[in-house]
C-alpha cells in the first residue's frame, strides 16, 4: 500500500513537470505527450494537474506553436439565434432576448451575443463541426485557458476596475485586476450553474456586498496616502474638491491642467466675451491631437491604448493604425465615436474594442460646448466650499452673461440666467445599462459592424420560491440636464442643438457635472426617472446637485479617501437617487450601495457644512444663503430615507423589487434582464399575497398595478 502511494505521489509530481516541459519545448517533448495523456486517462489525475494547467495561458505550447482561431459564422436557421456547434456551443454568455434580437434585425441593426460569437470560433485547419468533446482533455483546457486569457487580458483589468473600483492603486489595484480575471476565467469555463434560471454565465457569482466590503477595507488601508496619479489623465492626482475647482477630469487634451491654469476659462468668465473664444481654443487644441475615440469613455480609451501598446511591444502591428489616426482632420460636425481596435486577431478574429460604426448622439463641437458648461457649473459649485472654508472673495470663480451684469457665483444662478436669456433648460434623473465604458463589436467579412451588447450583472441575494435568483443589472444613473438656445446653437444642417450634461459621482474621483453623449445603439436606452423639471424646479435641481457634490467631495478630501470616495460614500446611482429623493420625494433606482458608516459621515458633514454656510455674512453671496440652507436640510432628510441594497432583507424585498423593475430597460436587450424581471415579479406576488387574499383580484394583477405605479414615477 505504501509503495503504491509513493508511486502515485511520484507520478502526480512528475506529470505537472512534464507538462511544463511540453510548454517550453513542444517539439522535443512531443514523444512524451502520448504517454502523459495515457497516464491521465488511466490514473484520472485531472484534478491533480488542473492547478498547474491554469497557470498556462496564451503563450502555451498550443498557441505558442502558432495555432490560431477562425470564426465560422453558422448559417442562420431562420430563427433569431445561431445554431451552435463550435467549441463553446454550450457557453451561454450575455445572451440576447429573442424579442429584442428580432426587433433589431427588423430595424437593420446588427447585434450578436458574446456567447454566439464565442460559439463560432474554431481552431484553424480543423473540421468546422468539431466540438470540445472531440479534443483530448488537455487540449480542451489549453484552448479554454488561451481564449479566456486573450479576452481577459483586455477586459479583466478594466472590468476589474469597474467591479472593484475603489480597491486601491499600484500593487493593491493589481491584485484586484488578477482577482477579477481569475473569477471570470474560472466562472466562464466551469461546469457550475449560473445565478439565473437561464444559466447565463454573464451573471457573475459576486454579491454587491462582497465588492463594497473590499472597498471598505481598502479605505481603511489606503486612506491618507498620496492620491492616484496618471499622466495620461489630467488632474488625476488632485483631491476630489480640487478636481471640482478645476472643473473636469479627462483623458486627452484638456481645457485646464491645474488649479492655476485660467487660459481658456478665466476666473471672471463673461459668457458673451469668453464662451466662443474658449470653444475655438479647445477646438484648435483638438485639431492637433489624435482624435481616436475622442467621444468615448475614459475607460474604453485606456483599454484601447493598452491593446495598441501591447501590439507595439510584441508584434509591432499598430504603427500604421496610429499613423492613420494622426492624419485625421478635426471636423466639428463629426459624430463618429472612434475607430474600434482589434482585441487579438489570432485568438478573436474580428472582435474589436469599440462601438463599430455607431454614431454619437452629439457632434464634436456640441461635446466641447458640454465640456465647457460642465467646467463652469463645477467651478461655480466649488464656490460653496471656498466660502465655507473662509477663502478670500478674490478666489471666488464668478461668471457674467454680459460685462455689465451682476456676477454669478453659484450653479443655480447660472441656470436662472440661462433661462432668462432665452435658453430652455430641463432636468431629470436617468438610468441606463452600463459596462463602465467598455464596448465590443465584430467586424464582418463584408466590412460591416455587428455590436456585442454587454452588461454587468451581480448577485442580488433575492430568490423566488424555486431558488431562482434575480441578477442585478448594474446601471449608470445621474441627473441629466438638457439645454437648447443661443449658446447651444445649431448644427451645420440647421438642426437646433440640444446639449446634455449629467451630474453624478464618477470613478475618476469627484462628484460633479460631466458632458453626456452616448453612442446611438439600440441597447443603450436611457430611462427617465420622472417628469422633466423646468423653470424654478430646474434651478433648484442645480442647487441641490451642487450642494450635494460639495458634501461628497468635501468628505472625500477631508478623509483622503481613495478615488474620491467612489464606492464608499456613493456611486453614480446613490448620488442620483439622493437628488431624486430631494426633487421628487421618491427614489426608484436599484441598487443603492452606499456603505453605512460613510453615509453617516456624509450626513454629518452636510450638517457641519450647513453650520458653516449659516454663519457666513449675507453679503458673501449675491442673494444670501437661505435657499442653500433649506436644500441642505432636505439633503440630510433624504440621506435618512435612501435604502441600502448591500444585504438582501425581507423587509426591503418589496422596495428592491419595485426599484429593480423600474431600472430595467423596457426593451430588455439581455436574457438576464428577463430572468430578473420574472423573479422580482414573483417576489412581489408573494409579498402581496395576503393583501389581496379574498379581495377579489389576482396577485398577478396587483403586481402589474405596483409595476405601473413605479414605472409612472420613473419613466
Amino acid at each position: 500500500m505504501d509503495t503504491a502511494c509513493r508511486a502515485s505521489s511520484s507520478i502526480s509530481q512528475i506529470i505537472p513537470d512534464l507538462i511544463t516541459t511540453i510548454g517550453q519545448h513542444p517539439i522535443k517533448a512531443a514523444g512524451s505527450f502520448a504517454a502523459i495523456f495515457a497516464l491521465l486517462t488511466i490514473l484520472k489525475y485531472r484534478n491533480a494537474i488542473q492547478t498547474r494547467l491554469r497557470q498556462v495561458r496564451e503563450e502555451s505550447w498550443l498557441f505558442g506553436a502558432g495555432v490560431t482561431m477562425q470564426r465560422v459564422a453558422d448559417q442562420n436557421d431562420g430563427s433569431t439565434s445561431f445554431a451552435r456547434t463550435g467549441l463553446f456551443a454550450n457557453l451561454k454568455l450575455l445572451e440576447l432576448n429573442a424579442d429584442f434580437q428580432a426587433k433589431c434585425k427588423a430595424e437593420g441593426h446588427q447585434v450578436i451575443s458574446l456567447g454566439d460569437y464565442m460559439s463560432q470560433l474554431r481552431p484553424k485547419g480543423l473540421p468546422k463541426r468539431m466540438t470540445m468533446d472531440d479534443f483530448p482533455q488537455l487540449i480542451q483546457r489549453e484552448i479554454e485557458a488561451g481564449l479566456a486569457a486573450g479576452l481577459l487580458k483586455i477586459l479583466g483589468p478594466n472590468l476589474g476596475r469597474a467591479l472593484l473600483p475603489a480597491v486601491g492603486t499600484s500593487a493593491i489595484q493589481g491584485k484586484a485586476e488578477k482577482l477579477a480575471g481569475g473569477i471570470f476565467t474560472r466562472w466562464f469555463m466551469s461546469d457550475e450553474g449560473s445565478i439565473s434560471a437561464s444559466d447565463d454565465k454573464g451573471g457573475l457569482p459576486i454579491a454587491i456586498m462582497t465588492l463594497l466590503a473590499v472597498s471598505d477595507l481598502n479605505a481603511k488601508i489606503n486612506s491618507g496616502k498620496t492620491p492616484v496619479e496618471d499622466g495620461s489623465v489630467a488632474n488625476m492626482g488632485l483631491s476630489a474638491i480640487d478636481k471640482m475647482k478645476v472643473g473636469e477630469v479627462v483623458k486627452g487634451p484638456a481645457f485646464v491642467e491645474g488649479l492655476d491654469d485660467n487660459y481658456l476659462v478665466p476666473k471672471d468668465f463673461v459668457i458673451s466675451k469668453h464662451f466662443e473664444k474658449a470653444i475655438d481654443g479647445m477646438e484648435n487644441i483638438l485639431a492637433g491631437h489624435d482624435e481616436r475615440g475622442e467621444m468615448t469613455s475614459t475607460e474604453l480609451k485606456l483599454a484601447q491604448d493598452k491593446v495598441i501598446q501591447d501590439e507595439n511591444e510584441h508584434h509591432n502591428k499598430a504603427k500604421d493604425y496610429k499613423a492613420k489616426q494622426q492624419k485625421l482632420v478635426y471636423d466639428p460636425e463629426d459624430r463618429h465615436v472612434g475607430e474600434p481596435v482589434p482585441v487579438n486577431p489570432r485568438l478573436f478574429p474580428g472582435l474589436h474594442l469599440g462601438w463599430g460604426n455607431a454614431l454619437n448622439s452629439h457632434t464634436k463641437r456640441e461635446v466641447v460646448k458640454m465640456r465647457l458648461l460642465s467646467i463652469l457649473l463645477n467651478r461655480l459649485g466649488a464656490n460653496y466650499f471656498r466660502r465655507a472654508e473662509g477663502e478670500p472673495e478674490s478666489n471666488i470663480f464668478q461668471l457674467r452673461m454680459n460685462p455689465d451684469d451682476n456676477p454669478i457665483t453659484t450653479p443655480w444662478q447660472f441656470i436662472q440666467a440661462l433661462q432668462d436669456s432665452g435658453h430652455k433648460v430641463e432636468m431629470v434623473p436617468t438610468s441606463r445599462m452600463t459596462t463602465f465604458g467598455m464596448a465590443l463589436c465584430v467586424k464582418e467579412e463584408d466590412g460591416s459592424w455587428t455590436n456585442v451588447p454587454l452588461g454587468i450583472f451581480l448577485e442580488t441575494g433575492y430568490e423566488d420560491k424555486d431558488g431562482n435568483m434575480a441578477p442585478a443589472m448594474v446601471p449608470h444613473s445621474g441627473l441629466d440636464m438638457f439645454m437648447s438656445g443661443p449658446l447651444a446653437g445649431s448644427r451645420a444642417d440647421g438642426t437646433p442643438s440640444e446639449l446634455r450634461l449629467q451630474h453624478f459621482v464618477g470613478i475618476e474621483g469627484f462628484c460633479g457635472w460631466h458632458p453626456h453623449s452616448n453612442p446611438e445603439v439600440p441597447f443603450n436606452e436611457a430611462i427617465e426617472r420622472g417628469e422633466r423639471l423646468s423653470g424654478e424646479d430646474a434651478v433648484r435641481a442645480a442647487r441641490v446637485a451642487g450642494l450635494y457634490a460639495n458634501c461628497l467631495n468635501g468628505l472625500a478630501t477631508q478623509m483622503e479617501l481613495p478615488f474620491g470616495g467612489y464606492g464608499l460614500t456613493a456611486v453614480c446611482n446613490d448620488s442620483a437617487a439622493l437628488v431624486q429623493e430631494c426633487l421628487y420625494g421618491v427614489n426608484t433606482i436599484y441598487p443603492m450601495t452606499s456603505i453605512g458608516r460613510f453615509m453617516l459621515k456624509t450626513m454629518r458633514y452636510a450638517d457641519n457644512f450647513h453650520e458653516k454656510l449659516e454663519q457666513l455674512p449675507a453679503a458673501a453671496g449675491s442673494t444670501g444663503m437661505e435657499r442653500e440652507l433649506d436644500d441642505l436640510r432636505a439633503i440630510v432628510r433624504a440621506m435618512k430615507k435612501i435604502p441600502s441594497d448591500l444585504n438582501a432583507s425581507p423587509s426591503l424585498a418589496h422596495s428592491a423589487a419595485t426599484r429593480l423593475l423600474a431600472t430595467l430597460q423596457p426593451s430588455m436587450p439581455l436574457r438576464l434582464m428577463k430572468d430578473s424581471r420574472q423573479v422580482m415579479e414573483s417576489i412581489l406576488e408573494e409579498d402581496i399575497m395576503q393583501e389581496v387574499n379574498g379581495a377579489g383580484s389576482a396577485p398577478s394583477q396587483k403586481v402589474r398595478e405596483v409595476e405601473k405605479e413605479s414605472i409612472g414615477v420613473s419613466r
